[in-house]
């Protein structure tokens, strides 16, 4: 599993095919997202080409199971998602690539994607490249994101221009209005001198959220 990450870290990266579905939760829990995902993450069982519920009546006891058939739901979507990787024909994620041309580290979990960055370029790079991703920058401010954040030119993609014309034109697995949260919190991060930053984006509710690591 190590081998096969290490892999995808070097080349470009894939798009991923759930896109924006995140899973709902019901009207009666009184979870928040991340105690959700606490809850869960120990019920899910990841194989080579798959995501798979174990236990699911005690999940159920847990959290409800409304929201477990929602669960099941994404997880044969996550798991479409992985084996699609391991074939290596989906199509490109252009945001994770530029991202990582950045300098970001960006992960793929069951629950969403987590991007971190480790110096204070980096995370102005990251907060420059998600204003121009929230797409109310447009081509010529996606350019300009690109230019600052050292991207010249990507083998198969082109110039900044071209590759802006591409970012601005797709729809990949965070929205516009995530795109300008991640913007902000990182920007407010940067004021308080905290460069080491980690984003998760949580595909579940799209909660975003930026913390100091170590």
């Amino acid at each position: 599993m190590h081998k096969l990450k290490s892999i995808f870290l070097s080349v470009i990266s894939i798009l991923m095919l759930i896109l924006i579905n995140p899973l709902p939760v019901s009207a009666n829990s009184t979870f928040t997202p991340s105690e959700l995902i606490e809850i869960v993450n120990p019920y899910i069982l990841e194989t080579v080409r798959s995501y798979e519920l174990k236990n699911e009546s005690e999940l159920i006891s847990k959290i409800g199971s409304e929201n477990v058939a929602s669960l099941k739901i994404y997880l044969i979507e996550a798991s479409k998602e992985k084996a699609a990787l391991l074939r290596r024909d989906a199509v490109l994620d252009i945001h994770i690539t530029v991202l990582r041309l950045a300098g970001a580290t960006v992960d793929r979990y069951w629950w969403g994607t987590k991007i971190k960055t480790e110096t204070r370029q980096v995370a102005i790079n990251v907060r420059n490249l998600a204003n121009g991703f929230s797409g109310t920058a447009g081509t010529l401010g996606m350019t300009a994101a690109l230019i600052a954040a050292g991207i010249s030119f990507i083998p198969g993609l082109g110039t900044p221009a071209t590759i802006a014309g591409v970012v601005i034109g797709i729809t990949s697995w965070a929205d516009s209005t995530t795109w300008s949260n991640v913007s902000m919190l990182v920007a407010n991060k940067i004021d308080l001198y905290q460069y080491k930053l980690t984003i998760d984006i949580n595909k579940w509710v799209m909660d975003v959220q930026v913390y100091r690591h170590d």
